[in-house]
């Protein structure tokens, strides 16, 4: 009786433990961003691209351009004026890329449309630490919108962050 007490109570800690750490784990990859605000940026002074078709706005800061002549699939394109090795495309893909599962991914959440950060050459992307280029995928109105970061030169921290804070402004509509 003694022992099946103790066993019990073994597998209840055990269950408890387990779940505080998946919980943690969670936590930990997943970045928030509640209700679409833009804590601790400033975009007083930042400019708007809105895409009534699709039903999204997002800012940029004004040491950035659109090109919304960019490629076919992209519906707009996003360059530093001062470095145009850096680049931000977004565009519309085939539902069928959500179900792909990734090596690396991490969860973020902008207003209530859950994304995944995806990375190209399958290395998680850290603040201090990034690769050629970032691919994030948001599924909103069954539409599948990736936002594409890329940096040829892997040198410019201030269009990283630039990048990090254009996608908190993202807004859906729709």
């Amino acid at each position: 009786m003694f022992n099946k007490k103790i066993i019990f109570l073994i597998i209840i800690v055990i269950i408890a433990g387990v779940g505080v750490l998946g919980y943690l784990e969670y936590k930990k990859n997943r970045v928030e961003n509640p209700g679409g605000q833009t804590t601790g940026i400033n975009t007083s002074d930042w400019l708007t691209y809105r895409n009534e078709e699709y039903g999204f706005e997002l800012k940029y800061p004004g040491d950035w351009e659109v090109d919304s002549r960019s490629r076919e699939k992209e519906f707009v394109h996003l360059k530093q004026k001062q470095d145009r090795a850096v680049f931000i495309d977004i565009g519309l893909t085939s539902k069928i890329y959500k179900d792909i599962p990734s090596p690396q991914e991490c969860k973020i959440l902008v207003g209530n449309v859950e994304g995944y950060i995806f990375c190209d050459d399958a290395n998680f992307i850290s603040d201090d630490d990034y690769k050629s280029g970032i691919l994030v995928n948001f599924v909103n109105d069954d539409h599948v919108f990736q936002i594409y970061w890329y940096d040829q030169e892997h040198k410019n921290e201030k269009a990283y962050k630039d990048f990090k804070d254009i996608i908190k402004t993202l807004k859906f509509d729709k």
